[in-house]
Formats: structure tokens, C-alpha cells, sequence
């Protein structure tokens, strides 16, 4: 506020307070007052200087300032500056001149193809979450900024359009300037065979099976021995020897 009107208590009359915010209100000295300028606070002591922290806007741009330990210095024509407010609008005008906003990614943009798996589609494409804006030194080309894709890759089917598939994130000279998420720009339906087969090996690889399988394996195994090692014994004592037709005693006939 350039001024508070304090009303009269028991103790005092009206009082009218004016601000030490030279960058706002002119009442105690000429010559700093600063339109986009609308606050914050001053302050200043032998140790540690003039200091004031201060906002401006113009435009679509806002800026916050801080200057500390700057000096009251006695200009040539003999008059006085107190540079934490000189110095404050040079930052300012520093701000508003290079830098600007601009759109560098739209939300109709398609980024990149992303492979489906379990479906007769082979890919879908992937957009912006929404438009993106940034703050960047004017001058800067947006096809510049560095693109770092974090995507799954391939996705099974289906896929619902708007579904979040990956990040993309903009850099500039090694600084992540945002990440945006990356939406399927179309639905994908899976194919009911393919989820099938898909089933199946994901069925036949599941560890449980794996453990019976092999306890099949060791036991039909065991039961090949058992049925050796028992025909074995079988034959050792005759058992297995077929009898002959007409058993009976052989010998040498009489005539």
C-alpha cells in the first residue's frame, strides 16, 4: 500500500502512514517511483545496507526482486540515490526485456509412435497432456530444448485413449525445464487370440507350474525305475518263463 490511514484512538488523533517503498509512492522522495512495481518490503540497517524485496508484473510476466547491502551514494549533481530502488528497477527492466513466455509443446502434437503388443493395431501415437508453456530467454527456439522420452514400450493392449503411456521432459542446457505426461491420442483393442496365447505361456512359465511339472517329471520318473528294478526280479526267478505245453516226464520210450 502507498499509504494507511491509522484512525484516531483515545491516545492519538488520525494518523496517515506513507510507505518506504520509494519504488510506489513518491511521499518521502522523488524519482524512483516504478508503475509495474507493487510491493513488498524495505529495510536497512548499518550492517547490513539498504535492502527492499519487490514484485512487478507486466503483461503475462511476473518478477520478484531482491537486492541487499546496497549503498545510499551522492550522485554528481550533488543529489542522493539509494540504489536498492535503482537497482531494483534496472533487474526489472533486465527481466521484462529478455524474457518471454512461449508455447513449445501443443496438445495436438503427435510426439512419438509407441508399439502395442496382443493386438491386430501395431502402435498408437502419443500427445501432450496439455499445451506447454515456459518462461525462456527471448530468442530461444523451442525445436532447441532437449526431449527426453520415459515411455513403456511395447504397451499391451488395450489401450484407452487419454491413457497415460510416458513422460516427456524439456531441458534446456542440462536443466529440466517440466516434464508432461503422454496420452494415447486413440483406442486399441486387444485380439482375444492373441490374449489367449498370452495367457497360456504366462500359465505354462508361472512358477507354481514350473513346480509341478517337475514333481511329474521326477515322479514318472521314479515310477520308469520302480517298474525296472521289479521286472528284473520277476524274471531273475522265473516268474516271467511261459510254461510248457504237455509238461511231463521226457525220457527215452520203451518199445
Amino acid at each position: 500500500m502507498k499509504s494507511a490511514t491509522i484512525p484516531a484512538t483515545n491516545l492519538s488523533e488520525e494518523r496517515v502512514l506513507h510507505s518506504t517503498n520509494y519504488l510506489i509512492s513518491n511521499w518521502r522522495a522523488l524519482g524512483y517511483l516504478d508503475s509495474r512495481a507493487h510491493g513488498v518490503k524495505t529495510g536497512s540497517t548499518s550492517d547490513a545496507g539498504h535492502c527492499l524485496v519487490s514484485t512487478a508484473a507486466e503483461g503475462s510476466l511476473s518478477f520478484i526482486s531482491v537486492v541487499l547491502g546496497a549503498e545510499s551514494v551522492t550522485l554528481p549533481s550533488g543529489g542522493t540515490q539509494v540504489q536498492s530502488f535503482s537497482e531494483t528497477s534496472r533487474l526489472f527492466d533486465w527481466g521484462f526485456e529478455n524474457f518471454s513466455y512461449q508455447t513449445v509443446l501443443e496438445e495436438a502434437e503427435l510426439v512419438k509412435e509407441v508399439s502395442v503388443a496382443l493386438s491386430k493395431v501395431d502402435h498408437v501415437s502419443v500427445h501432450p497432456a496439455a499445451d506447454v508453456e515456459l518462461l525462456l530467454p527471448k530468442g530461444t527456439d523451442p525445436a532447441s530444448l532437449e526431449r527426453t522420452l520415459d515411455l513403456e514400450s511395447p504397451v499391451d493392449a488395450p489401450v484407452t485413449e487419454g491413457q497415460v503411456l510416458g513422460t516427456l521432459s524439456l531441458s534446456l542446457e542440462g536443466e529440466v525445464l517440466t516434464t508432461v505426461d503422454l496420452l494415447a491420442s486413440h483406442d486399441v483393442e486387444a485380439s482375444g487370440l492373441l490374449l489367449f496365447w498370452r495367457n497360456v505361456r504366462n500359465f505354462f512359465s508361472s512358477t507354481a507350474v514350473k513346480v509341478v511339472g517337475i514333481a511329474l517329471l521326477v515322479l514318472a520318473a521314479a515310477l520308469i525305475v520302480w517298474k525296472l528294478t521289479v521286472g528284473r526280479r520277476r524274471y531273475r526267478y522265473g516268474r516271467s518263463v511261459p510254461r510248457r505245453r504237455g509238461g511231463g516226464y521226457r525220457g527215452r520210450r520203451r518199445h
